[in-house]
């Protein structure tokens, strides 16, 4: 049953995520927060999605299966979380607050780490951020997160069906907090994440740098003393420090490795690269 789950989920992802941008762009053309944003740079994160999705449809399974080997070896699953009843009540958020805090400690890591960020870069480097930038991540970054990542959950939680389902569709806020739409959660910023909330991680200056790493729970920046909460209107200029951005697919295919023939080496952003977290 769960194989089959998961094969469901992977297979259909990338029309899902396709189907999110394109509904996106129409809300956000409707009512953008940024005007004018550059259709070029918009259809080459959707023809660089489908490139993505279809190395990770291939990628995370293996990942995934290896990742499941290792913590079955370990004898992971210490909780079984329940399926019925009651306690899917609070076996829903607790999974969802795990998951949330081994994503935020990977996304610091990957700002951290100038291996991790050498790829992760490329999601950054855009200028135009929107639906669109959501998959604008480095092909091998899922393999990764399936290998070092979700084990820790499965460590804790042998999670039912339902719970994964009920992750699994979390996941697609996503796509809602890179949209380029004025959206904000006000005096209750701190109860999940937003556009508004999001757009800041994003932001080209070093006044924004290190700053809202959650993907679903603010609570986690509050914390750890990462979150800043954006003033009202508060919608910066996003993408790399230098202006750094792939011109073409082959580009972000090859993102890490045609900044290393560019540079000479894997160059940091020191806007990136914090030296006090």
């Amino acid at each position: 049953m769960r194989h089959h789950l998961f094969d469901f989920i992977i297979g259909s992802s990338l029309f899902v995520s396709l189907t999110m941008s394109l509904v996106g762009l129409a809300i956000e053309r409707a009512c953008p927060a940024e005007r004018d944003q550059p259709s070029r740079n918009i259809t080459l994160n959707l023809c660089y999605s489908i490139i993505q999705g279809s190395i990770a449809y291939a990628l995370t399974p293996l990942a995934s299966g290896l990742a499941i080997i290792a913590v079955n070896a370990l004898g992971g699953g210490l909780f079984l979380l329940p399926s019925v009843g009651w306690g899917i009540v609070w076996a829903i958020p607790l999974y969802l607050l795990t998951v949330d805090l081994s994503e935020y400690l990977f996304h610091r890591a990957q700002h951290t780490s100038r291996f991790l960020w050498s790829m992760h870069s490329l999601h950054h480097s855009d200028q135009s951020l929107n639906i669109t930038t959501t998959t604008r991540h480095f092909w091998i970054e899922s393999g990764l997160k399936a290998l070092f990542v979700y084990p820790l959950v499965g460590l804790l939680f042998r999670p039912s069906t339902i719970v994964i389902t009920a992750y699994t569709v979390a996941t697609y806020w996503n796509f809602v907090v890179h949209m380029n739409v004025r959206l904000s959660f006000g005096r209750f910023w701190f109860l999940l994440n937003s556009p508004h909330y999001h757009r800041i991680h994003h932001g080209a200056s070093q006044v924004y740098a290190n700053r809202n790493f959650v993907g679903l729970f603010p609570i986690y920046d509050i914390l750890l003393g990462t979150q800043y909460r954006p003033k009202k209107g508060e919608y910066p200029a996003t993408g790399l420090d230098g202006g750094d951005a792939p011109r073409s697919i082959f580009e972000a295919v090859l993102w890490p490795v045609n900044r290393y023939l560019q540079f000479g080496r894997v160059p940091s952003r020191q806007a990136r690269l914090p030296t006090n977290l």
